[in-house]
């Protein structure tokens, strides 16, 4: 998401724009405030929308010429310390139209061009290039617009109740599954901890870049808690858990039946208790080790040791045996 903040005709007014993936937003006159007014000291004074009603549209075309749309380009242009109506002409000259009545945008311009099979007249109100107003006049064929024909109409600025930017996008995301209410998004502009700007009498230049959130990240790795709680590591350098082991322990163990290398419960080994690791009696988790094992190893090495020498006694016998029969042997020659 990109704002984009535009420094207007009038003394400590700013207006701005959004846009969420080159997109610009669906903008709702009761969410949207499209203008900032600050005082000498670069405190926020008030926010501001504008639009321009329908009604409030007047037109005069000897041949019948009509609005069939009014789109605002760029909602931020729009304000301006005034009521006055502002008047466009159509000149003789093809394309032409004249600002014959500003409405306090002294550097306003008008012009027509054509796009597919309209023609459309279009206003740049602080005169810097662009179009923040654009009036569809109809087809293209049988154009009923004439010199001195001409288009009238008046912006409507109105306070918003709330010192808070609300932006509402169409789509954002899958909607509330991303944990944002109504695809909207609050910029807090007046808290004690709200985020500061200061514009200077220069060319704008970034100072500084500041972010809060981090790039998308797939699974790396998994860790575990004494408690049996999954750590997930993410290539991003993120971590969440993802699950927690359970324990459970029989009220008889020795009632449990060998089914493979595992044991299952039975009615003599009773209902499994279960709970997390460390608690109700059960062990820990113990994570990136090895179990050893529980048998006695001074006793099995002694064991070892016994049976080795029993077969060293086993194999003498056998030895001398056979040294026996060989002494036979030789009395009988």
């Amino acid at each position: 998401m990109s704002i984009t903040l535009m420094k207007t005709e009038e003394s400590g007014t700013w207006g701005f724009d959004v846009n969420l993936d080159s997109s610009n937003t669906s903008q709702t006159t009761d969410q949207i405030a499209c203008g900032m007014v600050f005082d000498e000291n670069g405190l926020l004074k008030n926010l501001y929308k504008g639009d321009i009603p329908a009604a409030s549209i007047a037109t005069v075309s000897a041949g019948g010429g009509t609005i069939a749309g009014t789109v605002i380009n760029r909602p931020g242009q729009l304000f301006k310390d005034t009521t006055a109506s502002i008047t466009l002409t159509k000149s003789a000259s093809v394309g032409v139209w004249e600002v014959t009545a500003e409405g306090g945008y002294t550097h306003a311009l008008a012009w027509q061009e054509a796009s597919g099979s309209n023609q459309y007249l279009k206003m740049d109100l602080d005169g810097k290039g662009g179009a923040d107003i654009t009036f569809d006049l109809g087809a293209t064929t049988g154009n009923k617009w004439a010199a001195n024909d001409t288009v009238s109409f008046n912006i409507d600025k109105t306070d918003v109740a709330s010192q808070d930017v609300a932006m509402t996008f169409g789509d954002l995301g899958n909607g509330a599954t991303v944990g944002l209410s109504d695809n909207k998004i609050t910029w807090n502009l007046v808290s004690e901890d709200a985020q500061k700007i200061t514009g200077y009498a220069s060319t704008s230049v970034v100072k500084s870049l500041v972010n809060d959130g981090y790039t998308s990240g797939v699974l790396k790795s998994l860790n575990f808690d004494n408690d049996g709680i999954i750590n997930g590591f993410f290539t991003n350098g993120q971590t969440s858990n993802l699950g927690q082991i359970v324990l459970a322990n029989f009220p008889n163990n020795s009632g449990l039946r060998k089914i493979g290398n595992y044991f299952g419960q039975t009615n003599e080994s009773g209902e499994a208790i279960k709970n997390k690791p460390g608690s109700g009696g059960l062990g820990e988790i113990q994570s990136n080790t090895l179990e050893t094992s529980n048998t006695d190893v001074a006793k099995e090495f002694i064991n070892m040791i016994m049976a080795q020498r029993a077969y060293q006694a086993s194999a003498q016998v056998i030895t001398t045996a056979d040294q026996m029969l060989s002494v036979l042997m030789n009395i009988k020659r």
